[in-house]
């Protein structure tokens, strides 16, 4: 492992940690996260190379408690859909509820790897549409 890579298993492995609440909103990429934690929203994202159910799971196992539900925001492409579907069993294997959302869908955008960036970008987004 590189100096700078956080350790599996740690809560250092989520980008900007300090947003886990109740209620989560799982994006990827940290500019997605950001774009999230500037309208508000309990919004994080996993380091790349921990976007898989093992790493969903060693990243937020020490938070089951704190977290009552999760909605995991794909990005509009293969990768995307992939990943969300592991953070989505990840949060099953912990007893969180996780629902998987596709903002490209709810706003008739078919581009690949439309994101909440984009969405929040067109001025489309609102948190409603996605609970």
């Amino acid at each position: 492992a590189t100096k700078n890579c956080p350790s599996i298993g740690s809560e250092n492995t989520i980008f900007r940690k300090e947003y886990v609440g109740e209620g989560l909103i799982i994006v990827e990429g940290e500019k997605n996260a950001e774009t999230g934690q500037a309208l508000g929203l309990n919004c994080v994202s996993v380091i790349a190379p921990l976007r898989n159910k093992r790493g969903y799971i060693d990243s937020f196992r020490g938070f089951k408690n704190k977290i009552k539900g999760v909605i995991v925001i794909e990005d509009n492409d293969e990768t995307g859909k992939k990943k969300a579907k592991e953070a989505q069993q990840a949060f099953t294997e912990l007893n969180i509820p996780a629902k998987i959302v596709n903002l490209a869908t709810i706003y008739d955008r078919n581009v690949k790897g439309w994101d909440l960036s984009d969405a929040v970008e067109e001025k489309l987004f609102a948190l409603e549409d996605i609970l």
